[in-house]
């Protein structure tokens, strides 16, 4: 079950004399006002995601691969998450660390649906048919804070039921969320500033959230969160929800972005001697 992902910053681009080549409309995530970032856990040139359920497999491999980039490559970071979970059910999201169930509404693979949101068409740039896109965000969730929160609030500032992970007004996961559904009073069932409406877009991304827990801080408050990766054919689908859960997402009060890095996914090796990056490189 071992994959690994290549991913290629604007500074690959430039190193290698090909800024013409670069696919995309930023050479960085813009800056969002929620944002606090730290430089030991942003930027980068060349990405290396490494996910296996076997965590002796797939820290032996990140020792080979940083020992072979040791000649021409300087380890900025390095951040660890966890994503399959033991207890969760076939068919089930996994869950985040304020308990709630991440990836509902992700496109499935194999549909078509997923390509056309995964996979750029090389329109822009036809080195770039049948790439990627990849965004991570690390998000430190305040949780000392968040246990402090009445269920019902917590609920609300999601805009999903703890339990089954149905949006509100809803009874299972994967139901479309209803945003005109309003209560016997009038108000809106799904809040306006809940976190699944301001997520909500028309052109999807697809998610793959990683918790973390990197212990405790220097003032003693949990290094917690969750590693935020998402994968589309176009960066602007990924700024664009990011900027709206910058400026009216109720979960912003216990979540702050302290780290953000993206990257371009070459296509993979066409066949049996080819290599990831050939159709730009070579």
């Amino acid at each position: 079950s071992l994959t690994i992902t290549i991913g290629l910053g604007y500074g690959a681009f430039a190193a290698a004399k090909r800024v013409q080549q670069w696919p995309l409309a930023y050479e960085e995530i813009p800056a969002f006002d929620v944002d606090r970032l730290e430089p030991r856990w942003s930027g980068g040139d060349l990405a290396l995601k490494i996910s296996d359920n076997a965590v002796t497999k797939k820290t032996k491999a990140l020792r080979e691969l940083v020992k072979d980039a040791q000649p021409f490559a300087e380890r900025i970071w390095q951040q660890s998450g966890w994503h399959v979970q033991p207890d969760v059910r076939p068919g089930e999201s996994a869950r985040n660390l304020f308990g709630f169930k991440e990836g509902a509404g992700n496109p499935t693979p194999g549909t078509r649906d997923f390509a056309t949101t995964v996979w750029n068409d090389g329109a822009t740039q036809p080195w770039f048919a049948g790439g990627s896109t990849m965004a991570v965000r690390r998000i430190r969730m305040n949780l000392d804070l968040w246990d402090q929160v009445p269920p019902l609030l917590q609920e609300s500032t999601f805009g999903r039921h703890v339990i089954n992970g149905a949006p509100l007004g809803g009874t299972s996961e994967y139901q479309k969320p209803d945003f005109q559904l309003r209560d016997g009073k009038g108000e809106l069932v799904i809040a306006a500033d809940a976190h699944i409406r301001r997520a909500e877009a028309k052109r999807n991304i697809f998610r793959r959230p990683f918790n973390y827990d990197d212990g405790v801080m220097a003032d003693g408050t949990p290094d917690t969160g969750l590693l935020f990766i998402a994968f589309g054919s176009d960066i602007d689908r990924f700024v664009g929800i990011q900027a709206a859960l910058a400026t009216k997402d109720a979960l912003n009060v216990w979540t702050t972005p302290v780290g953000s890095a993206m990257f371009v996914i070459p296509p993979g090796a066409a066949a049996p001697g080819n290599w990831v990056g050939e159709t730009l490189f070579a």
